[in-house]
Formats: C-alpha cells, structure tokens, sequence
C-alpha cells in the first residue's frame, strides 16, 4: 500500500476563498462536502496570516500543524485498544498542504480529520494497516478532497521513538513532500514527529491547534512537539487528554493500569493490617486463656465459674471443642470439690493430666534413643 504518491504534490496557496474553489460552492457542489469545506474555510480564516501569527516558522520551508479535534481523536483510539488489549494502535491524519501567499518555499501541512486502523493486525509492539482500512482511508480523503499527510501510531508504555521497522514504513510509504510520522506514547504522555528529508529520516516539530478558539489575530498554540534542538527541550511534547463531546468522562492514558495498581496496593494494606490484627488477637487470646485457667484452678463458687465459661466463648467462638472439654471437666471437677469437700482426694485434672502424658512420651522417646545407641557396635581404629 502506497499512501504517499509518487509524483510530487505540489501545495496550495491558502487564500480565503480556497474552500469555494475547492469545493465548487458556486455549483453547489459544497453540500456533499460540508464539513470539510466549514473546516478548511475556518482554517483559510486563520492561517492567510500564519507568518505573523507564528513568527518562529517564518523561515521554515515546512511546518506540521494538527487540529487538536482529530489529534484527541487518535489519542482516545490508542488508549481505547491499550485498555482492551495492550496493543499500539495506528490510522491516518488527512488533510491539507497549503503555502503561504506569495511564498510558495513556505510550506505547511494542517491535519484536520483522523481515520483509524480499526481491522489490521496489531501486538503489544506492533501495528499494520490491513487492506480494508487502505481501501475505507483512501475512499474518504478522496471523496472530500483531501490528502493523507500524517502516519500516527502508538508506541504504549515504551517511549516516543522511531524503531527501525518504523523508520522503513516511513521511508517507502511516507516519503513524500506533504508527508510525515507521529510516534504517541500515550501512557508517558509524549510524542514526536518525524520527516524524510533527501532519503534520510529526522525530527519535525509537530504543532496542535485549536481551530476552535483560532482567530485571524491569534492562532491557538495547545501543545507543541519540538525536534531536539539545543535551546528547546523535549518537555514540551506532552499529551493533553482529549476532550469529550460526548459528555462522559474521556479514558485517561494509563488509567485501567494505575486503577490495578492503586487496589493492589489497597489489598496489600488490608491484608497486612488483617494478618497484624489477628497476630495480636492470637497473642491476647493466648494470655487470656492462660490467666482463665490459672482462675479455674483456684474457682471457689458456681457464680466465678459461669462468668469464665461466658468469658471463654466471649474471646473466640471458635476455640476447639477440646479445649472447651478439658475446662468443662476441670470446672466439673472443681465443683465436685464444692459440693462435697469430704470427699477430696488427689486426682489429676485434665489440664495437669496433657502436662504429664507429655513428659511420659518425651521420657519413652529418650529411653528409647539411649537403647538404640547401646546398640551400636562401635568402631575399631586401625
């Protein structure tokens, strides 16, 4: 696919009555193009005095201008297809390519209308036109008289740079004199431009406008991306978020991934804040239950016994039916010894009785490591 033509384009003196020559309004011929022919009248408007308006491009033999419309509406494509998929995201900024009057060396491109690679095939670090998007593009700059001026694509995440696939689509399909490349990285916020000049690729500064809020007396600058230049920094090149029109609120570059960072972290609070409480809910269970059992050990009333049984079932509701039984025998046991005092013997309560069952089985288990050494038949030194 050829998107930049083979023969030169020679560009158009802008003049204010541009739009009717182009569009044949005197014909009527201008209702078939309505929109684009409103848009390049306001355009003719604007820049029919861009030299003292822009002052910095006046010796220029080309400048970049996008309608800050057509440029949102590239940049909520590429953050709609990163939020599904992660994928760069690529179309076509159409438009003009004028030259001022009576300068014809000082020539301009105004990007007005933004068509989208909607069907090609795109990765996380690649983007294609497919047929059908070639074929949809061209019918549509055609049918409005328009040129295909820009190759915008995203590079998500990676930065705004020229790969050196990028650098061989811009040099066989993007050559030519009203042409240039944007490379978008909509979720750092930059972009940049860049032109074949005698067969070899180099910056260009990009300038969006608002078309909008532009008068004859004042061309509304909204963002500019400066080729690296020694007295200009890169800085300037930030992506503003798109307007919306639709009146919902416009998808931020970034924003699906900050929002799963953000809760991320906010589980990682929670979970952290959870484990300490419950470490600390654990250390105070367990100094209660010794301090209940030492009270059950020395109960003299029936009252002091249900208050510590409530107590028990007040602190954890899921303390092990076990230990549940050996209180309950242990208080039994020491209601025995209330009811009828006569009748006191030495018996071992549960609670002692776990304590003694333990060091009987850590006894029989030394016993029988000491036999198995006896057993060992020692070593004769040589």
């Amino acid at each position: 696919m050829k998107f930049g033509a083979k023969q030169t384009i020679e560009a158009t003196e802008i003049s204010h009555t541009l739009a009717n020559r182009i569009y044949l309004v005197e014909r009527n011929q201008a209702q078939e193009y309505i929109e684009t022919f409103h848009k390049l009248k306001k355009v003719c408007s604007v820049f029919a005095n861009r030299l003292s308006l822009h002052k910095e491009t006046a010796n220029r033999e080309f400048t970049c201008y996008i309608e800050q419309q057509a440029f949102d509406a590239f940049i909520r494509f590429a953050d709609e297809t990163y939020n599904h998929n992660r994928h760069e995201a690529t179309g076509l900024i159409v438009g003009h390519y004028l030259h001022d009057k009576g300068t014809p060396n000082s020539k301009f491109i105004v990007g007005t209308n933004f068509l989208a690679a909607k069907t090609g095939n795109t990765t996380t670090a690649t983007c294609e036109f497919s047929y059908e998007d070639s074929i949809e593009h061209s019918d549509f700059y055609n049918a409005n008289k328009l040129l295909p001026l820009i190759w915008i694509h995203s590079h998500p995440g990676f930065g705004a740079f020229y790969s050196a696939t990028d650098d061989s689509t811009l040099k066989n399909y993007f050559y030519a004199n009203h042409q240039i490349g944007v490379v978008v990285d909509n979720i750092n916020k930059k972009f940049l431009g860049y032109k074949i000049y005698n067969g070899k690729r180099q910056e260009e500064d990009v300038f969006i406008f608002d078309l909008e809020k532009s008068t004859p007396t004042e061309l509304k600058l909204i963002n500019i991306c400066y080729r690296n230049r020694k007295n200009v920094e890169h800085k300037t090149n930030i992506v503003h978020t798109p307007k919306v029109d639709d009146g919902k609120k416009g998808v931020k570059p970034g924003k699906g991934l900050l929002i799963n960072v953000i809760g991320t972290l906010l589980l990682f609070v929670v979970v952290g804040v959870a484990l300490v409480a419950n470490f600390k809910r654990t250390n105070d269970l367990e100094k209660r239950i010794i301090e209940i059992t030492q009270q059950v050990d020395s109960i003299n009333n029936i009252v002091a016994t249900q208050k510590i049984i409530e107590e028990i079932n007040e602190i954890t509701p899921e303390l092990s039916t076990e230990i549940i039984d050996i209180f309950s025998e242990t208080i039994e046991n020491e209601f025995e010894e209330i009811r009828n005092p006569e009748k006191q013997q030495s018996k071992i309560t549960p609670i002692a009785q776990i304590s003694e069952t333990v060091t009987e089985k850590d006894t029989e288990q030394k016993t029988k490591e000491k036999a198995a050494d006896d057993t060992i038949t020692p070593k004769n030194d040589k």
